[in-house]
């Protein structure tokens, strides 16, 4: 049986310099499901407005810090 794999990913934005910050993707293989979420820390590249607007993802996102320091110069 063939397997397959959805893939999402989310980034800081739309320029050559922006970065991943999220990757997910499930896995299908018959009746076998695999769910795996990833984040990035992305201190170098802030995440734009614009993106946020997107995707919801901010530099405060449940403690995870993507950005920290990025808004409090810490």
């Amino acid at each position: 049986m063939a397997k397959y794999i959805i893939l999402d990913t989310e980034t800081t934005g739309t320029s050559e310099n922006d970065r991943i910050i999220q990757l997910g993707y499930i896995v299908l293989d018959g009746k076998n499901i695999e769910v795996h979420n990833e984040f990035n820390s992305t201190k170098e590249v802030p995440i734009s407005f614009g993106a946020m607007e997107v995707h919801g993802i901010t530099p405060w996102l449940g403690g995870v810090g993507l950005n920290r320091g990025w808004m409090d110069n810490g």
